[in-house]
């Protein structure tokens, strides 16, 4: 599955130590096992912009991609290019890449394998080797490898500890199934019924007994697909997955999270991302800002917490963090200077939870990213009374939203909706005050006329108010119910 712009890069050669040995576990392709795995260390340049800072890795055209964050505060991620993994030291700024040595040289540049999945579990840290149909685990105090032969489970891609002390995988194979690994590395592949033809992406263990996943259709054109819930628990040798919020429709679902009693899911396809309430039952669907260059912004994976739900935007190029209580969302740039086309989008597609803020992997532009959550943008926005309105078809409201903090420059005004998949208003017509809001400070009033359609069906809409300097969106939402 090619989920990203493939770019011509350069491999970089590195000077290397060896260390460890391989523990080979029907060991698939053609790898020694008498060469040790190869090391090297260095130190991380950061560039720092806003809440924002960018570490340049050493080796130009690493494909850097799959990351997770051990309780020690180290940042592992894995380096498709090199191949391997790297561990990234926040304290001291050393990074420590860790080389597969049982893959050839490559003959040509370009990733070697594909590392989506990255966890720490009975430890060590593994990944998951699409290409190559394995799992692969690193012991960090010796460095040593062990493989694990996935060919029956084709392509693992996500990886998910559960709670009875196993490791779980989604593969991207074609047909449904998972992947469990046993704490004696033996490997048991499920069959996943009451799925269709979907196949599970990501998977969350609620408890022992309760988990869920995302799956979709990867032969239908809008990647449909569906949240289930299973027992993981299970003694027939088959996981009997059953469908979670009724017949809402999901478009390309990727990410999986869970806070509380409620699960947010990614779509890569649509501008938004959605929120299932396991109490109500309700539904939520939050668009994003939009970009000027494409149709979606591709959001991709999710970490919800009890602060707020962070999100990565591939082809919006941000990171985003949601405050669901406060109805507002604050998104970065991942450029400084933000991106202006396509072709400039630096591919961050997998992210994960740091302390006070989230980390995430340039694929094509060669760095690791943090975003700082305590860092407070300049300025924000808000409304000043309720932000849930009612109208019936046909009927206009004046909305106001309240500008807080300085802006030194120009803000634009930017709307969207979650009337389609795209975010771009059709049958809500919003229409601030102004399009652009000169540099200025709060309070600062910031009205915005909504009127609905006659023909747009009832229902409950979000709409998205967006200030926004380039580096920084700030969102307020409006929650519409139309009669």
């Amino acid at each position: 599955m090619n989920r990203i712009v493939v770019a011509s890069v350069l491999l970089a050669v590195i000077a290397v130590s060896a260390v460890g040995a391989y523990v080979l576990l029907d060991q698939p392709g053609p790898c020694n096992p008498q060469r040790a795995s190869e090391t090297t260390t260095s130190q991380l340049k950061a560039t720092t912009f806003g809440a924002v800072t960018e570490y340049a890795l050493p080796s130009t055209g690493a494909w850097a991609n799959g990351i997770t964050v051990t309780p020690d505060g180290s940042v592992w991620f894995g380096e498709q290019a090199l191949p391997g993994v790297a561990q990234y030291d926040p304290t001291s700024g050393q990074l420590t890449e860790y080389k597969w040595s049982c893959y050839a040289t490559p003959q040509t540049s370009g990733p070697i394998t594909s590392i989506w999945g990255v966890a720490q579990w009975n430890g060590r840290i593994w990944v998951t080797d699409g290409d190559g149909n394995r799992l692969i685990g690193l012991d960090p105090t010796d460095g040593s490898l062990t493989y694990v032969n996935t060919t029956s489970a084709s392509f693992p891609y996500l990886l998910t500890p559960a709670p009875d002390g196993s490791l779980w995988f989604t593969t991207l194979s074609t047909k449904p199934q998972l992947g469990r690994l046993g704490t004696d590395l033996s490997l048991t592949v499920y069959p996943v019924t009451g799925v269709g033809k979907e196949e599970p992406i990501q998977i969350l263990f609620e408890n022992s007994t309760l988990a869920y996943m995302v799956a979709l259709n990867p032969a239908s054109t809008t990647g449909e697909g569906g949240l289930y819930s299973f027992d993981p628990q299970t003694s027939s040798g088959t996981i009997a997955a059953s469908r979670v919020g009724g017949n809402f429709s999901l478009y390309f679902p990727d990410g999986l999270s869970q806070t509380g009693n409620e699960i947010w899911i990614t779509q890569h396809y649509p501008s938004n991302v959605v929120e299932y309430d396991l109490q109500t039952g309700a539904w939520t669907v939050y668009p994003t800002s939009l970009a000027s260059y494409s149709y979606t912004t591709l959001p991709y994976f999710v970490v919800a917490t009890n602060s707020g739900v962070w999100f990565n935007e591939h082809y919006g190029n941000k990171i985003a963090l949601l405050d669901q209580n406060a109805g507002t969302m604050t998104e970065y740039s991942e450029a400084d200077p933000p991106i202006t086309n396509g072709s400039e989008v630096q591919n961050d597609l997998t992210i994960a939870l740091g302390q006070n803020g989230l980390w995430f992997t340039s694929t094509t532009a060669d760095y690791l990213g943090f975003v700082n959550e305590g860092v407070t943008p300049a300025f924000s926005i808000r409304t000043t009374t309720s932000n849930a309105l009612s109208l019936s078809p046909g009927e206009t409201a004046t909305v106001h939203f309240q500008l807080g903090g300085a802006w030194g420059g120009p803000l634009r005004v930017l709307v969207s909706d979650s009337e389609n998949v795209t975010s771009v208003p059709r049958l809500i017509s919003i229409q601030p005050g102004s399009s652009t809001l000169p540099a200025g400070a709060s309070p600062s009033d910031l009205p915005v006329t909504i009127s609905v359609a006659k023909s747009l069906p009832p229902g409950r809409y979000t709409i998205d108010v967006t200030v926004t300097d380039g580096l920084v969106y700030q969102t307020a939402f409006v929650f519409l119910t139309v009669t």
